[in-house]
């Protein structure tokens, strides 16, 4: 059948909006109005439309337009597709053949074999896109054993307080032999066996509690968002939760509450849990695990992160940095405009400029598309 090119709009129809924005708009009529039909007047996503019935998700392989004759309870393709994942407002619907059609402008319908209906109010108002991180919308759990031991190359928060309990510095916040070797004269003076493991009972013999033990470890930032937060709200989250651990010092493996220390891709892990991405292969356990500090470079190479031109940088993106000596990723922080960044850097964490000498920049990825 050939596609309509004039309808007869309705006048209960009085505004038409193209994903919520107003593209046309309609005086009230006792009449009806006839207008030139345009691609964008077929869209009704708009909760202002009291006159709706409910909405639509147009399925992945897009969904066909048809026309209804009501005199003969038929239907007629128009030979339009409406692309996958499209949204749409529906007024009335009608059953032909035991297939349902949506109505989303006068004579154009949708069916259900090629849509399905949802409630906008459990629907996210803003989704990455597939091949990125799904935005999650029930808290984050830790991933990890929750009160892991500390053994020779554990790094992190837990390590930093013992190495401070002994009088070691923290320049480098890794079990070493030095640790092992204090950890193992106090285990001998208290009678514990001598290990030079840090067991939950080592850890309360340095007068730390039994509740830090765990809670340490089993810190994911609460949740700052919701289905109806918006891209900017995702990414203001981020920088948020950041921003709580401004002064704190540099801990390497750090990544657990903004009242300890945190190293850059800490900071980045518990950021991201406050805008709802779990990210996949480190969390905030694994990075203080032996070998693991580097987590700058699994964010580098995490896909699930969009890479994007140095000169479209925005605020919420990650930008990463390489050791001039050997070219390997060696760095991350948060931009908070094109040239100044949240991150932690020795010593401590701090906002400053992405040319402050923190190696040469290889780069710059989207969390939110």
């Amino acid at each position: 059948m050939k596609k309509l090119n004039r309808v007869v709009l309705l006048a209960s129809f009085s505004t038409i909006l193209l994903l919520g924005q107003p593209v046309s708009t309609y005086a009230q009529s006792t009449e009806q109005d006839s207008f030139a039909f345009t691609e964008s007047t077929k869209t009704l996503l708009s909760s202002e439309n009291t006159n709706s019935s409910g909405y639509l998700r147009v399925k992945s392989w897009g969904a066909m337009e048809y026309s209804y004759l009501s005199d003969s309870n038929d239907v007629n393709q128009l030979g339009t597709i409406l692309p996958s994942g499209s949204e749409w407002k529906y007024s009335s619907t009608v059953v032909v053949d035991g297939v349902t059609y949506y109505q989303i402008a006068t004579d154009i319908w949708l069916n259900s074999n090629d849509s399905t209906t949802y409630d906008p109010s459990q629907s996210p108002a803003y989704q990455n896109p597939s091949g990125m991180y799904q935005i999650q919308y029930t808290q984050i759990q830790p991933q990890g054993n929750v009160g892991y031991d500390l053994y020779s190359g554990v790094e992190g928060v837990k390590v930093a307080l013992v190495r401070g309990h002994f009088g070691l510095s923290n320049k480098h916040t890794i079990y070493d032999s030095a640790c092992i070797n204090a950890v193992r004269n106090l285990q001998s003076r208290v009678g514990l066996p001598v290990t030079g493991i840090t067991d939950l009972a080592t850890w309360k013999a340095m007068g730390f509690s039994e509740s830090d033990w765990y809670d340490i470890d089993s810190y994911v930032a609460p949740l700052a968002i919701n289905k109806q937060s918006t891209r900017s709200d995702y990414v203001e989250a981020m920088i948020n939760q950041a921003r709580q651990y401004l002064g704190q010092p540099w801990y390497s493996g750090g990544s657990s509450y903004p009242y300890y220390g945190v190293d850059c891709s800490g900071l980045v892990t518990q950021s991201l849990y406050a805008a709802g991405i779990d990210t996949s292969g480190y969390s905030s356990i694994q990075h203080a695990q032996p070998g693991n500090e580097w987590n700058s470079r699994l964010m580098w190479q995490d896909n699930n992160f969009q890479s994007i031109r140095f000169a479209d940088r925005q605020r919420g993106d990650l930008i990463f940095f390489t050791d001039p000596s050997t070219g390997v990723i060696w760095h991350v922080g948060i931009l908070l405009d094109g040239n100044t960044m949240i991150d932690s850097w020795p010593s401590k964490v701090q906002i400053s400029s992405i040319w402050s000498n923190r190696g040469n920049i290889a780069g710059v990825k989207r969390v939110f598309y």
